[in-house]
């Protein structure tokens, strides 16, 4: 039985999720400045309600980044900790990528350009095709940092733009996209449950790391 336990804190919404054995569970809040006193809390009461110990998880996955600085090293702490503590696996993941599943899922499309605010008039974001069925990213267009400008959408019949980034841009987007694209105002965040089916895949390939090499990603400026 597979037990894995996904934190995700690089945005202003706080999550944990618990993968057993085909079941779901997350605990997810919108709650800029609070993912410390929330998070630990969350993580506790999945295990509750789930009957297990830290000690029985098989592996964490985290959300690394690209994010924010202070929210990215939150889950990397957490998710170190916990896994050095009983000595499991810890399975890093690009925040962009779990916004992408969660874009498709939301809004049954294929092809997702994932974006996040950035601040300063800059952006993350990249594009990822997400298989409908396995609900597993493929990385088209890497992860960046860049202006909303800087963006190159894909060339496609059909794709959609999810995440604060287009929340936070919507108007210079609109000029930018053609017909065929999507925007979707409503922001979307990076949530755990969202994690699990790509740390199901690194668990399976031997990719997930341990503790002390479970490091956070963080984007700069092409300079």
């Amino acid at each position: 039985m597979t037990k894995i336990l996904a934190v995700e804190t690089a945005t202003d919404a706080c999550s944990a999720a618990l993968f057993v054995d085909g079941a779901v569970s997350e605990r997810f809040e919108v709650a800029p400045r609070r993912h410390t006193d929330l998070i630990l809390p969350m993580i506790a009461q999945l295990l509750a309600d789930a009957e297990l110990r830290a000690q029985d998880l098989d592996a964490v996955a985290f959300g690394a980044g690209p994010g924010s600085f202070t929210g990215v090293r939150i889950a990397t702490s957490i998710a170190q900790g916990i896994a050095l503590a009983h000595d499991l696996p810890v399975i890093p993941l690009s925040c962009l990528a779990i916004l992408a599943v969660g874009g498709a899922r939301t809004h049954a499309c294929t092809t997702v350009v994932p974006m996040m605010d950035a601040r300063k008039q800059e952006l993350y974001w990249a594009v990822y095709r997400v298989d409908q069925i396995a609900w597993a990213p493929e990385c088209i267009k890497a992860d960046a940092l860049g202006s909303v400008r800087d963006v190159e959408l894909p060339n496609l019949s059909h794709f959609i733009l999810v995440g604060t980034g287009v929340t936070a841009y919507y108007e210079i987007l609109v000029n930018q996209c053609a017909d065929q694209s999507v925007l979707v105002r409503d922001p979307l965040y990076p949530r755990a449950a969202d994690a699990l089916i790509q740390a199901l895949e690194a668990l399976r390939v031997n990719a997930a790391v341990a503790a002390e090499f479970a490091e956070p990603i963080y984007l700069r400026r092409p300079v």
